[in-house]
């Protein structure tokens, strides 16, 4: 693996596009082609959405999260959970109550006086999204599965889906159907850069490094990922620091929190 400043530097360059809106979950993606991942909800940003699709929705929850307007979110989350029959919708749903479920466990705040009411209830409202995440995840699968004919962009998503839940096996059959189409040579790249990752195979690096020559801005973290995973954890922390400036990543954001945090710990 090269040294951190080369990878610095290469972040520096890919960071430096143009910025793109997801046509899945409305969030903004930083990148030099549309041939990309968002940042977000890592689907291709792309695709083409069925009539009804709630796109303008997603982009609203995007903007009351960006305002830090979580309760809001969380209650137009719940609103439009009611009526999800869409897979891709489903699979959004459940990133958004991941990412809320991360805001509120990293609210935490061990130094407060008394008992600590609010950390109790960032606790239990954190578990319960992280409860709703998984549930749109399966509920995405099985949508998929209903499905006739699964159409390509179908295909990533179920990949996704399990990976997300840490079914990995699960998710290398459908790498399978995804390795066969050849219109989906991207998508391919990058699944298979999140197979090597939490599978934790040997050519891990040489697939991250393969996305980010396709300018996929989303292998830096898990370049970041592997690298505190070897114990490179201040080569971690300078990739991260840099990339959550330079793109809005939340897995990022809260990767760094977790290295800082145990990094903390381990020195006192």
């Amino acid at each position: 693996m090269e040294k951190i400043e080369y990878y610095l530097s290469l972040l520096e360059k890919s960071a430096s596009a143009s910025m793109l809106i997801c046509n899945n979950c409305g969030s903004r993606t930083v990148s030099k082609n549309t041939l990309t991942h968002c940042n977000f909800c890592e689907l291709e940003i792309n695709r083409t959405n069925p009539i009804d699709y709630p796109l303008e929705k997603f982009k609203k929850i995007a903007t009351l999260i960006d305002n830090e307007k979580i309760n809001d979110a969380i209650a137009s989350l719940d609103e439009l959970s009611k009526g999800i029959s869409d897979p891709t919708a489903s699979y959004v749903l459940a990133i958004f109550y991941e990412f809320v479920s991360n805001y509120k466990y990293y609210k935490l705040n061990y130094y407060a006086s008394g008992f600590m009411e609010e950390n109790s209830l960032n606790i239990y409202s954190s578990l319960d999204m992280t409860s709703k995440s998984k549930e749109f995840f399966f509920r995405a699968l099985k949508l998929i599965h209903k499905t006739e004919q699964k159409d390509t962009a179908n295909v990533f998503l179920e990949f996704m889906a399990n990976m997300k839940l840490h079914r990995h096996f699960n998710a290398a059959k459908a790498l399978e159907e995804i390795k066969k189409d050849t219109t989906m040579t991207n998508s391919f790249e990058y699944a298979q850069m999140l197979t090597g990752c939490f599978t934790k195979s040997k050519d891990s690096t040489l697939k991250i490094q393969k996305s980010i020559e396709n300018s996929e801005i989303n292998a830096f973290y898990y370049l970041s990922m592997t690298l505190a995973e070897n114990k490179r954890i201040s080569d971690a922390i300078k990739l991260l620091s840099m990339l959550t400036k330079k793109a809005r990543i939340p897995m990022a954001f809260y990767l760094l929190i977790k290295i800082k945090n145990v990094n903390e710990a381990m020195e006192l």
